[in-house]
């Protein structure tokens, strides 16, 4: 086992689910902990997150998503954990035969490869090129993605002007750009709702947020608070049909839908086709687990989430500690750690 660096728990992930994991097993007395963060700064979406909102239940505070994000990033700061930023995992592979770190047995290899020097622990360089580590355990955090167009079948041009709303936050609150001057968002979830606000108040006109079922995802309050005290219609039933445009967008096709709730599908009723003039269209239309890594792991697969089975590897580790943990909210965790 010669060049490989052994951990107890490789943490894949630095957002608000990964850094949690690390800084409750540290104070379980599990220390010899690593985290890895594709992005040059731990926290996920929080640091675009400048709401608040944040942390009521777990601090009893009303925190911004940057000050969420800052009282993990100290906490696992102050207790040194090794946190390596701008490194992205690409492989994880189960050994078939237990091997041995320390007097433990462990399941897995993981491939990591550095992009940059960055180690938030203290301030060192941490090596560039790929990192081979043998571990106990593997806490897999890293999250979701958004919808993009692709995946929810939108058919007509192939312009610009089409964002997730994350993306459309992170240029609005991180860089100080604004997506466009008109906008249609599709999808009626807390970030949809807060995205039509926050565009509004930067100066762009958001024409109407159109949302497929027969009620709204969000929260009542961010309802009121971001689109009834700002005039922006909420359209139930409804969804983008079409996108016109090139190489801008101009405009998008909405249109009603009927709902069959026996088979749980809908028609698209094209006769209350209508034409909305817009340069921007926003995707708030839900999450698919980031969970490629794990995808040729030998483990069954949860329907419900797209995600691993937990607790039941196949590769024979008799550790106590489950060979692979899930955490965040698309998770089915059970297992003394609370994260996320």
């Amino acid at each position: 086992m010669s060049g490989y660096i052994f951990k107890d728990v490789v943490i894949i992930g630095g957002g608000p689910a990964g850094m949690a994991v690390a800084d409750r097993l540290y104070d379980l007395g599990i220390k010899d902990i690593i985290l890895f963060e594709k992005e040059s700064y731990l926290g996920g979406v929080l640091p675009q997150c400048i709401h608040d909102g944040f942390g009521l239940i777990k601090f009893a505070e009303n925190l911004s998503g940057p000050e969420y994000s800052a009282i993990y990033t100290n906490r696992l700061k102050e207790k040194n954990i090794d946190v390596r930023l701008c490194s992205t995992v690409m492989e994880i592979s189960c050994e078939k035969g237990p091997a041995t770190a320390g007097d433990f047995p462990v399941a897995f290899h993981t491939s990591v490869s550095c992009i940059s020097k960055n180690d938030l622990s203290d301030g060192s360089d941490a090596p560039d090129g790929t990192i081979e580590l043998i571990t106990r355990a593997i806490v897999l955090a890293s999250g979701c993605r958004e919808k993009n167009r692709s995946n929810m079948y939108i058919p007509g041009t192939r312009p610009d002007g089409i964002f997730t709303a994350g993306t459309a936050q992170s240029f609005v609150n991180l860089h100080d750009l604004m997506p466009g001057k008109e906008a249609v968002i599709l999808g009626s979830g807390d970030i949809g709702l807060i995205m039509a606000r926050r565009l509004t108040l930067e100066g762009c006109k958001v024409k109407c947020v159109a949302e497929i079922d027969s009620v709204s995802g969000g929260l009542k309050r961010n309802i009121k608070q971001c689109l009834d005290d700002y005039g922006i219609p909420l359209l139930l039933n409804t969804t983008v049909t079409n996108i016109f445009g090139f190489p801008r967008v101009e405009a998008v096709e909405i249109c009603n839908v009927k709902h069959d709730e026996v088979n749980k599908t809908f028609t698209i009723l094209k006769d209350t086709a209508r034409i909305i003039s817009c340069d921007t269209l926003i995707l708030s239309a839900g999450l698919l687990p980031e969970n490629s890594l794990i995808q040729d792991l030998d483990y069954a697969f949860s329907g419900e989430v797209s995600g691993k089975v937990l607790g039941e590897p196949s590769c024979g580790s008799s550790s106590e500690l489950s060979s692979e943990l899930s955490c965040g909210p698309s998770s089915e965790l059970s297992s003394e750690l609370s994260c996320g």
